[in-house]
């Protein structure tokens, strides 16, 4: 996916492109990328863009489902990007250049065509300590990407940009203990039936995983497990150690992080096209 526009020299107004998988539609401009639904019913660009024409720049409040929607409003002159409530299916990138700016779900759609660019170095050291990076920022200088509960806004008469702060409304509703954890259990089982490695934290989400694969199941076989801290800020290779021992058939490996793995970097960027979520990259990638 990507838009591009274009702002003209002498104040003759800006252009746009998009990539083919938009849908024009009267108007408009649609991209639906992930899956989303309207009634239990699989979201289409027809039924996104009615959506939109009922909720305008709310309509992130009435998405079910994982992804990210796009919207070019060619009679308001506005770009709309939505996320899911979590942003868990894709980045979106931006970048402000001369004469424009520049969207993707693909950081490379937004470097140049040497694909050379530039870590940025306060983005990389907060990452190396917390295991995230914050905010809009990305790895990569001058590149932006759009936070979970934020919608994007583009004026595109002027090339603005604006970050709106999500504000959702959810309705009350009882979610038995059964239903859940019967239906999260098969769910994890199902999918690391076959696995030989997980990761292991002292987080709650990796040990659901472990306890059920390993500590509920009848399997004998071993699994290698991997946890990575840093010689600054969080280290939870110990708690990660206990568990493995508790345990007793599971192979823990471990590494840590510090200034020198700022050298991995760009060859990381390179090889997941920008999208990183959390410190334990380099042991993977490693």
């Amino acid at each position: 996916m990507y838009i591009n526009l274009v702002k003209h020299k002498a104040d003759t107004g800006v252009s746009y492109e998009c990539s083919e998988e938009f849908i024009s539609i009267e108007g408009y401009d649609v991209l639906i990328n992930g899956s989303f639904y309207v009634d239990d019913i699989p979201m289409t660009p027809l039924s996104f863009l009615s959506l939109y024409c009922q909720y305008g720049e709310y309509t992130y409040q009435y998405l079910d489902g994982c992804g990210t929607t796009y919207i070019i409003d060619r009679s308001q002159k506005r770009i709309f990007v939505f996320t899911d409530f979590f942003n868990s299916n894709s980045f979106t990138f931006y970048r402000f250049v001369p004469d424009g700016i520049m969207l993707s779900d693909n950081i490379f759609r937004i470097i140049d065509s040497t694909r050379a660019f530039e870590i940025d170095e306060k983005s990389a050291k907060y990452f190396l300590v917390n295991g995230y990076v914050s905010g809009g920022r990305t790895l990569v200088k001058d590149i932006m990407k759009v936070s979970p509960k934020t919608y994007l806004e583009i004026d595109m008469n002027s090339c603005e940009v604006h970050i709106h702060r999500c504000e959702y409304k959810f309705d009350k509703c009882e979610v038995t203990k059964f239903s859940y954890s019967d239906s999260f259990e098969k769910c994890v089982v199902s999918c690391m039936q076959n696995a030989h490695c997980a990761a292991l934290s002292g987080g709650y989400d990796s040990n659901f995983i472990i306890w059920n694969v390993k500590g509920n199941s009848s399997s004998d076989n071993r699994l290698n497990a991997f946890c990575i801290g840093g010689t600054a800020g969080t280290d939870e290779t110990k708690v990660a150690q206990k568990i493995a021992e508790y345990y007793g058939n599971i192979d823990l490996h471990i590494g840590y992080v510090s200034p020198e793995t700022l050298n991995h970097l760009p060859e990381i960027v390179m090889a997941l096209q920008g999208q990183i979520y959390e410190k334990g990259i380099f042991l993977q990638y490693e």
